[in-house]
């Protein structure tokens, strides 16, 4: 990682953006994270021998890491909004973001693969399924882990980092949000990257040839995010503004020393 934002933006505001596109851009948004999803064809079973389980391999399976140039983390609700910028972002500057929900197999989905299996499950006299309660807890321990380690490791593989600030992301200084809340630290602690690093790997690519729970207590978590460069719609319009005013120049493909996301980091000044 080299430079975290703090967007705030609006679904109106987007739409402001791009002449009121919205649908194009979600839909955009949508083929580009579907495209890059791995499909899951391997039974959980595949992963058991003898009783145990391969972590790693499970955890590359399921939680693979993609190519991407910008990691968003944003508020589940907020889905359709996030599609859309991917979809913008995409179409105006050829960058891919990385969105967890869009292209990692849900984590709940091989949860209950394994307590489907592993955690006793039997059927209620009355109706539905009981779990042993203790094998649910420590199925659940080890897939979220998992998951952790693999948005903190794509945190600190992408160039950039923006978070969209909603209201349903952040109230103030908290997120209700605990991956959220694992992300904005994964933004503080993380190694800091030169951009020399990030286009040297490009480069070495270019010469080799891209829910809510009704009863369910609500969970708080203070959060910094002054490490975060604020940005608003008015900067994304100036990002795109800059970029096309490079012209000819923009071949970044074609190895000029100029990439898409210099002109946000010259708006910003952090280069």
């Amino acid at each position: 990682m080299f430079a975290g934002f703090k967007l705030e933006l609006t679904k109106s505001e987007f739409m402001d953006l791009n002449g009121g596109e919205f649908i194009k851009y979600k839909k955009l948004g949508e083929e580009l994270l579907k495209a890059k999803k791995k499909e899951i064809e391997n039974n959980i079973k595949s992963f058991f021998k003898e009783g145990k389980i391969n972590g790693t391999k499970l955890q590359d399976e399921w939680f693979p890491q993609i190519k991407a140039d910008i990691f968003i983390s944003h508020s589940h609700v907020d889905e359709e909004l996030v599609l859309s910028l991917v979809g913008w972002i995409y179409e105006k500057f050829e960058l891919i973001c990385f969105v967890d929900s869009g292209v990692w197999g849900y984590a709940d989905d091989l949860l209950r693969d394994i307590n489907n299996n592993y955690s006793d499950k039997r059927s209620k006299p009355n109706g539905g399924v009981l779990y042993d309660y203790d094998k649910c807890n420590r199925a659940a321990s080890h897939v979220y882990m998992m998951l952790n380690i693999a948005l903190q490791r794509m945190i600190d593989k992408v160039e950039a980092v923006i978070l969209l600030n909603t209201e349903n992301s952040l109230d103030g200084d908290t997120t209700h949000s605990s991956w959220i809340y694992s992300e904005i630290v994964g933004t503080e602690i993380i190694r800091k990257k030169t951009l020399s690093q990030y286009r040297k790997e490009m480069l070495q690519e270019v010469f080799e040839k891209f829910a809510n729970k009704q009863d369910f207590p609500t969970f708080n978590y203070d959060v910094s995010t002054e490490h975060l460069k604020d940005i608003y719609v008015d900067d994304l319009k100036d990002w795109y503004k800059q970029w096309r005013k490079k012209g000819s120049d923009n071949n970044y493909y074609g190895y000029t020393n100029y990439y898409p996301l210099d002109s946000l980091y010259r708006i910003k000044r952090l280069i």
